[in-house]
Parts: structure tokens; sequence; C-alpha cells
């Protein structure tokens, strides 16, 4: 019982139920193997035992179907047409008989003795057909009558009745064995059955024991949580708690004993709340007065301060319509400054235009000197001709001459004309170069007033913003004498608060009282007497703020009051430490009522 107690109840129910399944298990698999082995068992029995004591039934019917066909062709001996029908139908008999005793082999390979006995019939049947086959076949052709064809197949009808004999035989030994087999079936199933009878009595000694200790330990564990809850709900917090049990439900014990140590000590703690509540109610009554005499000094300062807001808002306006103004002048220098700038780049593209037509010119003056010089020589070749041709060639020679001239004449002008292109092309060089340096100032100057510009942009930008800032300070300082004017009324509400803090301090005192915390005794509260506040200060106002600066907070809205822009008494702030405990206590108040 000790050990079940010290186990937690998800070891017992995995316990319980690891073995249930185990024993559910071992007897699953036991009846399955029961099963099985019955079925081999009744295979072995069905396929082989019945069906070869039914094949050897089989054999000797039809071992005495060849006997009475051989009787009948015997007396059928007048008949030949008869005798012949008769003939087939034994040929016909003899190789069934044949045939299923080869099957019959072939079924029972394993068991030697029967193969063996079944080759001495087939042996036997083999004389006895090579034997009677000649007789048959002479009563076929009339040769024998009835009486000799008896005579001689008594002769061979030892061979049958040995067959036959052999086959009673094995019959009768399978037979036997069958009877065997279902014995031993029997007594299998007799004892797998004993072995699962076995195993549901052990599973009954383990288990209703476990059960039954399982939900005593367990009904008790939940009878002393239950009662220690009901004594908890009354308010009692004075008992010991001892857990007596390891498991879950012991251990939710243990917590709830947790739980009633942690509330007693929330007890006592509530009542230094309600003893630190009382006396900050008095001290904010004392409070309430500074905040009034110094809500006074607030309105006197906010007038000043409202009255150089204003002529400071105006000359911030000034400033800012004279920085639009100069915003907008530096704009338009600007556009005309990009202005002069498209056009320096303009010319520079032009120059580059004209320095490349120059070099193409120069290019094609080169190839006309190139002609020049190559007629010349052709010129000169002609008249070296001419003069070897003599009288014949003297008019094509003048003619050479000619164009000898020419060559030169044309040579000597695209010379000329090249040193023109040539000096043409360096005051277009010297040209582009000022065009391209007259474009780099003139990019330069555009960046600059483009400066200029943002500058005088951010300088319109930051005036109007201190404008609006100034805005928003007027109206600020109008919610804050709005603000001002509130506070007086928050001050009489302070001391209703206070009033009604007292009042829910006593309540909570009697709702204390109700709860037991050691020896019987109900709970008491030590009040200690108010503490002495001490003088107000009275502080200068405020100095207004300067120019340009923001003011440190915004008001929401004027309908919104701020308690938080007045300053608290010293003495209320010399008990900050209690104030936590007090909110806990008056937030809990509907939590200690359910008890």
């Amino acid at each position: 019982m000790n050990l079940l107690n010290r186990l937690s109840i998800r070891a017992r129910l995995y316990f319980g139920t690891g073995f249930s399944l185990l024993l559910l298990t071992v007897i699953g698999l036991t009846g399955f193997w029961a099963l099985h082995s019955t079925q081999g068992t009744l295979k072995t029995l069905l396929e082989q035992k019945v069906q070869t004591l039914t094949s050897l039934d089989e054999l000797r019917l039809k071992a005495a179907d060849i006997r009475r066909s051989e009787k009948d062709i015997i007396i059928s001996f007048n008949n030949s047409v008869e005798v012949g029908n008769l003939r087939e139908a034994w040929k016909k008999q003899m190789g069934s008989l044949q045939g299923a005793i080869g099957t019959l082999q072939g079924q029972n390979t394993d068991d030697a003795s029967l193969t063996e006995s079944l080759k001495q019939v087939l042996a036997a049947l083999k004389e006895y057909e090579t034997g009677l086959n000649p007789i048959l076949e002479q009563v076929e052709r009339a040769q024998i009558d009835g009486a000799a064809a008896g005579a001689y197949a008594d002769r061979l009808k030892k061979h049958m009745e040995s067959a036959d004999q052999t086959l009673s035989q094995l019959s009768h030994q399978a037979s036997e064995a069958m009877h065997n087999a279902e014995d031993k079936m029997q007594r299998d199933i007799y004892r797998l059955g004993s072995l699962i009878v076995a195993l549901l009595v052990v599973a009954l000694v383990v288990l209703i024991p476990l059960t039954v200790f399982s939900v005593r330990g367990l009904a008790r564990s939940i009878t002393k949580a239950r009662d220690l809850a009901e004594r908890i709900a009354q308010g009692d917090l004075s008992n010991e708690v001892r857990s007596e049990s390891d498991d879950e439900i012991g251990q939710l014990v243990s917590a709830m004993g947790q739980m009633q140590e942690s509330l007693r000590d929330l007890v006592k703690q509530v009542m230094q709340a309600t003893e630190n509540i009382a006396t900050a109610s008095s001290e904010i009554a004392s409070g309430n007065n500074d905040l009034s005499h110094r809500t006074e000094q607030t309105a006197a300062n906010l007038q000043k301060t409202s009255s150089s807001m204003e002529a400071l808002t105006h000359n911030v306006q000034q400033s800012a319509e004279s920085s639009r103004q100069a915003s907008a002048l530096a704009g338009s220098a600007s556009q005309v400054a990009e202005q002069g700038g498209q056009v320096v780049s303009r010319v520079v593209s032009t120059m580059e235009e004209i320095r490349t037509a120059s070099r193409k010119i120069g290019d094609i003056t080169g190839v006309i000197d190139g002609i020049a010089f190559q007629t010349n020589i052709l010129a000169l070749n002609a008249a070296v001709e001419a003069a070897r041709a003599g009288e014949q060639g003297r008019g094509f020679a003048v003619v050479a001459g000619e164009v000898r001239s020419l060559a030169q004449r044309a040579a000597q002008a695209a010379r000329e004309i090249k040193s023109l292109i040539g000096a043409s092309e360096a005051k277009v060089e010297s040209g582009s170069e000022l065009v391209q340096q007259a474009g780099s100032t003139m990019s330069e100057v555009v960046v600059s007033v483009q400066r200029v510009a943002h500058i005088v942009a951010d300088i319109t930008q930051a005036t109007g913003e201190q404008s609006g800032g100034l805005s928003e300070v007027n109206s600020a300082v109008a919610q804050l004498d709005q603000v001002t004017q509130q506070n007086a009324a928050l001050v009489e509400e302070s001391a209703a608060a206070a009033q009604s803090m007292q009042t829910q301090a006593e309540q909570l005192e009697q709702l204390v009282r109700r709860f037991r915390l050691g020896a019987g005794e109900p709970a008491t509260l030590r009040r200690s007497p108010p503490k002495a506040m001490p003088v107000p200060l009275n502080r200068p106002a405020a100095a207004p703020l300067p120019q340009g600066q923001a003011a440190p907070a915004r008001v929401s809205g004027p309908g919104q009051a701020k308690p938080a822009a007045t300053a608290k008494p010293a003495a209320i702030a010399h008990q900050a430490e209690a104030k936590p405990s007090a909110k806990v206590a008056a937030g809990q108040e509907d939590d200690w009522e359910t008890f």
C-alpha cells in the first residue's frame, strides 16, 4: 500500500493499462497460435489422412469394378460385340485404377511405407493385366468358351486379391492415423484452453487488488483536498497542510497548502495596505491645499508667457514671408543659369561637328594630292612613250606635257588647300577648347545657383515650421490656462476622493477580520497615527520660453485635464512605497467578498 502511495496516478494507470494490454496480447497471441496449430492439424487431417482414406476406398471400389467387368466378359463370351464393349470398359477401368494409384503416390511422397505398398499394388495389377489380357482377347475372338476363360481367370485372381488385401491394410492404417491426429488435436485444444484460463486468473489476481487500492487512495486524497478547499473558502487559514501521498493529488494538496500560505501572507499585506491607505488619505487632503496655491501661481505665469509668445510669433511670420520671396528669386536665377548652360552645351556640340568636317576636308585634299601625283607619273610615262614613237608620237607628247602641267597645278592647289584646312582646324580646336571651358564654368554656375536655391528653400521651410510651432505653442498656452482652471475643480474632487478612500479602508478592515491566520484568532489591524504634513513651498513663476524653442509638452484638447502638470506634495512622495499595496487591496475587494 505504501508503494502505491509513492507511485503517481500516471504511473498507476500506465502500469495497470500496460499490464492489461500485456495480458491481452499474450492471451491473443496464445489464442492465435492455438487457432493456427488447430488449423494445421485439421489441414493435415483433412488433406492427408481423410483424403488418403477416401482414395484407398475408391481404389478398392475400382478394383471390384474391374473384377465385375471380368465376370461380365466371361459370361457374355458368345456375344463378340458385347464382349468387345466390355473389354474396352475393362481397359479404361484398369487405366483409371493405375492412374489413381500414381496420383496417390504423388500426394504422399513423404510416406515411404505407403508409397512402397502402392508400388506392390501396381506390380500385382500389372501381372494381373498381363495375364488376363490375352484370355479376354481369345474370348472376344470366340477361341475359348466361358468355362475355360473362367478357369484361366481364377488362376490370376490371386494378384487382385493381393492388391485388395494391401489396399485394405493401407485403409486400416490411414483410419488409425486419422483417429490419432484427432486425439492429438483434442489434447492440444485442452492444453491451450488451460493456459488461457491460467493467464486470466493471473490477470484478475493482479488487477483487482491494484484497482481497489488505487481507488481507495485516490478517494482519500480527493476527500482531503476537498476539505482543505472548504476551509480556505470559509476563511480558515490556520490549519497546517500535510500530504500523505506523492501522486498528483498529493501534489495538488501540497499546492493548496502553498496557496493557503500565500493567502495568509496576502492577508497580512492587505492589513498593512489598509493602514497605509488610511494614512495616505489624510496626507492627500493636505496636499490639495498646496496644489491650490501652486495653481494660482501657474495661472499668473501663463499670462506672461502668452504675451511674449504673441510678439515672437509676429516676428517669425515676417521672417517666413521674406524667406519665401528670396526663394522665388533664387528659383528664377537657377532657371536662367540652366538655360545658359544648355546654350553653351549646344555651342560645344556645334564646334565639335565643325572640327570633324575640317578633318574630313583635309582627308579629301590628301586624296586629290595623291591623284595629281599619280597623274603626273602617268603623263611622264606617256611622254617617254611618245619620244620613243618619234614623229608619230609628237602630238601625243604635247598632250602628255599639258596633262603633266595640269597635274602639277592641281597638286599645288591641293597643297595650298591642305595648309588652309590645317590652319582652320587649329583655330577650330582652340575655339572648341575655349567653348568647353565656358561650358564647365557655366555648369559650375548652374550648380552654385541650384545650391543657393535649395538653401533658401530650406530656410523658408524651417521658418514656416517655426511659425507653425509657435502657433501650436500659443494654442498650448491657451489650453494650459484652461487646464489650470480645471485643476481648481480637481482639488475639490480630490478631497471627496480622499474621504471615499477612508471609507473603503474601513470596509476593507471589516472584510479582513473574517480571516483566521493562526490559533483560531481573527485578523486585526494596528493603525499607525497619521504623519505630520510639511509646510508647502512657494516656488517662483517660470520664465517665458526663448524665441525658436518648442514647448516641452502639448495638450491634446481643451476638454482634457492634465493632473500630471501639477507638482506633488512632498509628504505624498515619502509614502510612495506604501501606495502599491493599497492599490492591490482596493483592486481585489470583490475577491475577498467571495469568501
